[in-house]
């Protein structure tokens, strides 16, 4: 399980952070109680929290991973650009390619890869002087998902097949 690879990690004991896991599921408790046994302090379990309660917990987190191993279009993946985080997103996330670029704005990882994901999170722990410019990029990264850009970019797409010319097949 990817969370208890990091719950029970060398980096999860040895560095000065809170883990904060925001949702429920059937594995809370097992999770709750392997965080215990290893003597993890500096993990929070905070259950399921309504969507005007995720704002503060966004503005609490210095970065935000998502180890989905099913999703079409995270929504909490775009909360997070846009609130200025950089993300660890995960390679089953349809939107993480258009949305992080590698080491700029966050990190794209296979949550099944134990050491992969853990290397994820040390340089992202380690970048902190780099939030900033991880920040603005997050923002820039998300606003241009716009309905608006969307929208054009859809219609330029479109333009783009009726302008190009068609090759003959010579069967006509």
């Amino acid at each position: 399980d990817r969370s208890s690879d990091v719950c029970s990690s060398d980096l999860a004991q040895s560095v000065d952070a809170t883990l904060l896991l925001v949702g429920d599921g059937e594995q809370r408790e097992e999770l709750e109680q392997m965080a215990a046994n290893s003597g993890l302090d500096n993990v929070r379990f905070l259950g399921f929290l309504q969507r005007e309660e995720l704002p503060e917990i966004y503005q609490a987190a210095d970065v935000f991973v998502l180890p989905s191993l099913q999703d079409c279009w995270a929504l909490v993946t775009g909360e997070a650009l846009a609130s200025g985080l950089p993300v660890i997103d995960s390679i089953y996330n349809g939107g993480a390619e258009e949305l992080v670029d590698e080491g700029e704005n966050g990190w794209i990882t296979d949550p099944l890869d134990h050491a992969d994901l853990t290397s994820k999170l040390e340089l992202a722990y380690h970048a902190h002087d780099r939030k900033p410019a991880m920040a603005a990029l997050s923002r820039e990264k998300i606003a241009q998902m716009s309905v608006e850009r969307v929208a054009q970019r859809i219609r330029d797409a479109i333009a783009q097949v009726h302008t190009t010319p068609t090759k003959s097949t010579g069967e006509e």
